[in-house]
């Protein structure tokens, strides 16, 4: 807590000057700084408040979709797809060993599976967007090229359900569904970050509004309401593990033995 006997000026300057915080935080110091707001926020103070709520969730948004996307949630969607198209071919390939003289529908089926999988399942052993991909791209000729009556007619229509529904579980963990949803790079969780951390400090400068460095009392109420911030401000001897660690101001390319740089200026 600051000595607001001697440093109001130090108090000000401390929090409302842009810090770094966790993703993992920011819904955290979003909630805790609404309980400690003041009684008596004038509306412009509300505004800034409201924002950092704003700010937070997006970065909370972000945050999410990066776990819904990363390799270990992404792998049983993908195995999936992969499964269903295995399903499909290995139907087809069994209709395809009806004699000719039994059924027509041997050679179609084998017509279909040469036509669909050239190289059988090889596309299965990519990864979860080259297999998205793969998948896509085969849906969409059984579309463009009116194949799916062909299919159903050939091989237990559930199998194509069962594909459709393992396509869009895929599509919706690695963001590429019919629903929006945020970008998950790391540099769209930085930019999330910086918005953040500038709300926090832009929500801290509405409250000195009016304040000057003997105005203990409105400086105490400042100090009050933007103490929850402390514990959660990644400092240069704290270590930040997120993956879109960076600095809140303009990015500067370090040199090979820099010190790193403290979160500003």
């Amino acid at each position: 807590m600051f000595d607001l006997r001697n440093d109001v000026s130090g108090a000000v300057v401390s929090y409302t000057t842009p810090s770094r915080f966790s993703s993992k935080h920011s819904k955290a110091i979003a909630t805790q700084l609404e309980r400690a707001a003041p009684a008596d926020l004038r509306d412009f103070e509300r505004d800034a408040l409201r924002l950092v709520m704003t700010r937070a969730l997006e970065v909370h948004d972000i945050a999410t979709a990066r776990e819904r996307t990363a390799p270990p949630s992404v792998r049983g969607p993908r195995n999936a797809v992969v499964a269903a198209w295995g399903a499909i071919h290995g139907a087809l390939q069994q209709v395809a060993t009806i004699p000719i003289d039994v059924s027509p529908d041997g050679a179609i089926a084998s017509r279909l599976s040469l036509s669909l999988f050239p190289e059988g399942l090889a596309f299965g052993q990519g990864d979860a967007p080259a297999v998205w991909e793969h998948s896509d791209r085969l849906r969409g000729r059984i579309a463009s090229e009116g194949l799916a009556p062909q299919l159903r007619a050939l091989i237990h229509p559930a199998l194509i359900e069962s594909l459709d529904r393992a396509h869009a579980v895929l599509s919706e963990v690695m963001g590429l569904g019919a629903g929006s949803m945020p970008a998950t790079s790391n540099a769209s969780l930085m930019r999330a970050r910086s918005r953040f951390a500038f709300a926090v400090s832009a929500y801290a400068r509405a409250l000195s509004i009016g304040l000057d460095d003997h105005d203990h009392e409105r400086a105490e109420r400042l100090v009050l309401a933007m103490s929850p911030i402390d514990s959660f401000r990644i400092t240069n001897d704290k270590n930040d593990e997120e993956d879109d660690d960076g600095p809140v101001g303009p990015a500067v390319e370090p040199r090979p033995g820099d010190p790193t740089p403290p979160p500003f200026g």
